[in-house]
């Protein structure tokens, strides 16, 4: 099998994944709720659905410092360049919100998909100060993935549906 190559720094931010404790009935931040503890709660499974549940150190790679020093330049800048979105960044973001009425905690990018062209110019349910639209966190749900060569603006041009 190929080998798979170390996480960069280009990678190694902390998820916005969210989750709802019905002790103080609230929304909270998986990283956050980490940092408060990282030396116990990174090696601890996060609350993921089936399937997706993994150490709560690859979700908060950041909190965690898991971070590869590997592609760091030596040279401090007072300011990092931004670089373009890539393919290789361009997945759904694993962010989760409550919704009250069905008591149920969904995932954002599930629910824009269900009505992608209105939903996707829609703000996040983010808390405050980090409110986006969810087309940047539901890249792929929203085509905003962008390819070699090729323009980074979106297109408004609907999904095609399946026969």
């Amino acid at each position: 099998s190929p080998p798979i190559a170390a996480p960069t720094d280009i990678d190694c931010d902390d998820d916005m994944m969210t989750f709802y404790t019905p002790d103080s009935n609230e929304i909270i931040f998986l990283c956050d709720w980490v940092a408060e503890l990282p030396e116990e709660r990174c090696e601890e499974d996060c609350p993921c659905p089936e399937g997706e549940i993994q150490k709560n150190k690859y979700l908060c790679r950041k909190t965690c410092n898991m971070c590869s020093t590997a592609d760091r330049s030596d040279t401090p800048t007072m300011s990092p360049p931004i670089a373009a979105p890539t393919d290789i960044d361009c997945d759904d973001d694993m962010m989760t919100f409550y919704t009250p009425d069905s008591n149920e905690i969904i995932f954002l990018c599930d629910w824009v998909a269900e009505l992608p062209e209105e939903r996707c110019e829609e703000d996040c349910p983010c808390p405050e100060g980090e409110i986006q639209k969810n087309k940047y966190l539901c890249r792929k749900t929203c085509n905003m993935c962008s390819t070699a060569n090729q323009s980074v603006t979106p297109t408004m041009s609907p999904p095609i549906a399946a026969p």
